[in-house]
């Protein structure tokens, strides 16, 4: 059973930082389903490289590019830690465009662009975290659960772009797949942007999915009084 948070929390995941959630959200995957314990540090490379399979390479170019990886990922954490978001992705910029110059093919290039696109939206860069987004769901076309998770990703940022058809576009596209994992939050977002657009039948209609199909959800209860209501 997941765990049933405040209704104060819920509306919290309704603001902008959705996209942190979410990769939080990955880490409650992992431990239930891989039986792995995983520290919020760094949280972000280690989810990625723990889902594709990649935490141990045996290419010496790739052990070496999962190296200077793991370094950017501990600059960025260590400079959030006393700066804004706006002001991390910025000092961590030139060490991801280079990394991602001359890894930019290798599975640690996949994971790279991943990392540093949740960064960007950290930052408030949406385009750019979409253009790294849009390449990862090349990257990791044959991963599903990766996949779905992209999508769910890409939905966030035209969220926060206030693009909201196309926000709806991606959510729709992650729980139209079969294996997606997490789709009772892309449900929500798709009923929470019909509502701000004024369809309210649409936004009911997403609400019910995850009142008939996903009744242990983190937001049963909130969609519960919202279609009541």
């Amino acid at each position: 059973m997941v765990r049933k948070i405040k209704k104060a929390r819920v509306k919290e995941l309704e603001k902008p930082d959705e996209f942190v959630t979410f990769f939080s959200k990955i880490v409650e995957y992992i431990g239930k389903n891989k039986k792995q314990v995983l520290s919020t540090s760094g949280v972000v490379l280690i989810v990625i490289l723990a889902v594709t399979g990649f935490l141990y390479y045996s290419a010496k170019m790739e052990r070496k590019a999962a190296a200077i990886l793991s370094q950017g990922a501990d600059k960025y954490e260590k400079a959030i830690q006393t700066k804004t978001p706006q002001e991390a992705y910025k000092e961590v910029t030139p060490d991801f465009n280079s990394f991602l110059e001359n890894y930019s093919g290798k599975k640690s290039g996949h994971n790279a662009r991943l990392i540093y696109a949740n960064i960007c939206y950290n930052g408030g860069d949406y385009d750019k975290a979409i253009t790294l987004l849009e390449q990862g769901l090349e990257d990791f076309k044959t991963q599903p659960f990766i996949s779905s998770l992209i999508l769910n990703s890409l939905g966030f940022a035209y969220e926060a772009k206030k693009d909201l058809p196309k926000a709806i576009e991606y959510f729709e596209k992650a729980v139209s797949n079969p294996d997606a994992g997490m789709k009772d939050e892309a449900f929500f977002h798709i009923g929470a942007i019909y509502s701000e657009m004024e369809k309210p039948a649409k936004s009911e209609d997403a609400f019910k999915k995850i009142i008939s199909d996903h009744t242990d959800s983190l937001f049963i209860d909130v969609v519960r009084e919202k279609v009541s209501g």
